[in-house]
């Protein structure tokens, strides 16, 4: 079996110049469900879901670079009543080395497709328990964003050179989108693809594009307000049913927007941001739709009430156990895709599962 290098430690530990750890332990307990820390020998740089029991991490520690398929605890997947579990700890299942570290990476049903320095490669599990390069699907992009619909891999640096990889026919179509400015150079923070349209998001403005798969055109745009729309480096995300699109900049503005009524935003909030930590924002909507995460500036994941507005008073919950004085930033964070209130966050060597409660 591949050497698994994440060992689970002691529920709750944590470190705090503001409050002792008995302090935080106590109220710790008011705030969570469940609160699981692990710690991980190297910096994991992004994570992706394959189903809703196993995940995919990438880990980098001095010169290696690895790929982890691993089982989330079943307590954390379980029904509140489910009883005692025997294994409360991540569970190995596949591992493989990359080349480089890994900037993001996506599941599909052939494998794990990373993108990096060496361009988007794709890795698939032999019949033991290792993960080996079987394709290099791009190798002219660097760190490129990755999307994906079925067995088809979208990939692209900018709005100019996108491609879809057929994992199944190993087909590749390049394709251009073009912005309403017709500068097609502009630089992709993220890709999602939902019911055959591919939301393109633009890094340096507050903009997502939505092009259509099967007619291959651009459909249209989301814009985030004129007086925010160029302030520092943007990243989006979207709802599961496509109903919903929310952008976040390093700046600190969160705008989010329903696609059925583009005529303004739902609302647009400001938060503080810390500027040395702030380059990039994280920021993600709940399997429900009706909340989201934001990350990247400092170490606490916020969760906020996405359909009601937001004001002083909407911040929904806080997560503040990245507190170790060797974390620098909470690095990434996700949903679990059907758990409500079940999210998993990194910093620069732990990974925490974490349930919150309201």
């Amino acid at each position: 079996m591949w050497p698994f290098s994440c060992q689970r430690m002691e529920m709750f530990h944590a470190y705090s110049d503001e409050e002792s750890d008995d302090e935080w332990f106590f109220e710790s307990i008011k705030r969570y469900d469940d609160l699981l820390m692990y710690d991980v020998q190297g910096q994991v740089s992004c994570m992706c879901f394959c189903d809703d029991t196993t995940l995919i991490l990438a880990v980098s520690r001095d010169t290696v670079n690895e790929v982890w398929e691993v089982k989330v605890p079943d307590k954390l997947v379980a029904g509140k009543n489910a009883g005692l579990f025997k294994n409360r700890d991540f569970t190995l299942v596949a591992a493989g080395y990359t080349s480089n570290p890994v900037g993001e990476v996506v599941w599909t049903g052939g494998g794990v497709v990373t993108s990096g320095p060496a361009g988007v490669e794709l890795y698939t599990r032999d019949a033991t328990d290792v993960m080996n390069l079987a394709s290099s699907l791009r190798s002219g992009v660097k760190n490129a964003s990755l999307a994906t619909s079925g067995s088809t891999v979208f990939s692209g640096e900018s709005l100019s050179n996108i491609t879809s990889s057929d994992l199944t026919s190993y087909l590749t179509k390049s394709f251009s989108v073009e912005s309403n400015d017709s500068d097609n150079k502009h630089k992709i923070s993220r890709m999602s693809v939902i019911h055959d349209c591919l939301f393109v998001g633009l890094s340096e403005r507050g903009t997502v594009l939505v092009y259509d798969t099967k007619a291959g055109s651009l459909g249209y745009s989301v814009e985030s307000s004129e007086l925010c729309s160029g302030s520092g480096r943007w990243s989006m995300d979207v709802s599961q049913d496509g109903n919903t699109v929310v952008l976040a900049n390093s700046a600190g503005v969160v705008s989010v927007h329903d696609t059925r009524n583009l005529s303004q935003p739902l609302f647009t909030w400001t938060h503080d941001t810390q500027a040395e930590l702030s380059s990039s924002p994280e920021i993600h909507i709940s399997p429900t739709g009706l909340q989201l995460s934001l990350s990247g500036s400092g170490k606490h994941v916020q969760v906020i009430d996405c359909k009601h507005g937001v004001d002083s008073n909407r911040t929904v919950f806080v997560h503040d156990g990245h507190r170790s004085h060797q974390a620098k930033r909470v690095v990434h964070h996700l949903w679990h895709p059907t758990q409500e209130k079940l999210l998993f966050s990194a910093d620069d060597s732990k990974v925490q599962a974490w349930k919150y409660q309201v």
